[in-house]
């Protein structure tokens, strides 16, 4: 009886320590621009980097992807654990969320660190939206925008996609 009591203890031990060094990061992202809460989808698994747009395209209408002028902050905010790292592009995509050019094209975009956990970038003109035969220069274009954060080992990606004027006008 004592044997089968220890054995019960030492391997709910075991699990319990296997929990916390292979636990997920306990963050919540909050995405701003100008105070306005902006819609970001935290992927479970991202196996299909091609298609990681249309999950968010799935779940939000093309009304509801939000419009930013060249010029605006957009601020992410790390409730819980922050990322040691981020490593965000911007990618120019269709109303399907299928990119409009080689996925290896992205821009990689520079952020600013506010301070632990916040962060923040302004938004510019993609670099590609002149070399894309498809976008007018008096038209609006949606933008994938990846954000992977990594807690030490873990990689988290979240998506957002928002709409820009193709160029300066």
């Amino acid at each position: 009886m004592k044997k089968s009591m220890y054995i019960a203890i030492i391997i709910s031990g075991l699990l319990f320590l296997t929990g916390c060094f292979d636990s997920e990061p306990q963050s919540i992202l909050k995405i701003t621009l100008n105070s306005f809460n902006l819609e970001n989808i935290k992927m479970e698994s991202v196996t299909d980097s091609e298609n990681i747009f249309r999950s968010y395209l799935n779940k939000y209408s093309l009304i509801e992807v939000n419009y930013v002028r060249f010029g605006d902050a957009i601020k992410l905010e790390f409730k819980g654990d922050s990322p040691d790292f981020l490593f965000i592009t911007d990618s120019i995509i269709d109303a399907n969320g299928k990119y409009l050019y080689d996925e290896l094209s992205d821009m990689k975009i520079i952020y600013n660190e506010e301070s632990k956990g916040k962060y923040f970038w302004e938004v510019d003109k993609h670099f590609a939206s002149l070399r894309i035969p498809e976008v007018d220069a008096d038209s609006r274009i949606y933008r994938g925008i990846k954000i992977d954060a990594f807690f030490g080992e873990k990689k988290i990606t979240y998506v957002l996609v928002i709409q820009t004027d193709s160029h300066d006008n």
